[in-house]
């Protein structure tokens, strides 16, 4: 084992390294992003976005600050939660950014934008599409076949 662990040491830290950077990124995916209460990542997300849409002319490096900047952020609600769990202040450690998100308030909607009888008004030279029981389609005016 030893031996095992004197030639492989990189390839086992390494391995290590990725498994908690594909963790992290699931914990991110996963987590709500738009709480009304700006709870867990929302305040990041919230400012990243903010700052990307200030202007459309960022260079690249300029976009790769931001976003690092953000998982920055992430991180640190992560370990702020480790941290509240460590005191006894919450049950878990992912209670802070794990929950169900309270959403905003959106616009009700007005109704269905187009009626039956405005959607049969816009058929095209009053032709319809049929198909036989073939799946063949059949083209043609229901008024010409009666």
């Amino acid at each position: 084992m030893v031996k095992f662990v004197r030639l492989h040491w990189f390839g086992l830290l390494l391995s290590i390294f990725v498994v908690l950077f594909m963790l992290f990124m699931a914990v991110i995916a996963v987590a709500p992003h738009n709480d009304a209460k700006m709870r867990g990542f929302t305040p990041c997300t919230y400012q990243m976005a903010q700052e990307l849409s200030r202007d459309t002319s960022y260079k690249m490096m300029r976009i790769f600050k931001i976003v690092n900047n953000g998982y920055f952020c992430y991180f640190q609600v992560i370990s702020e939660g480790a941290k509240q769990f460590a005191l006894g202040k919450q049950k878990t450690p992912w209670e802070n950014y794990l929950f169900k998100a309270e959403s905003f308030d959106e616009i009700p909607e007005e109704g269905e934008p187009f009626s039956d009888d405005l959607l049969k008004a816009n058929v095209l030279d009053d032709k319809e599409v049929k198909e036989d029981f073939l799946g063949h389609e059949e083209k043609g005016n229901d008024d010409e076949k009666q």
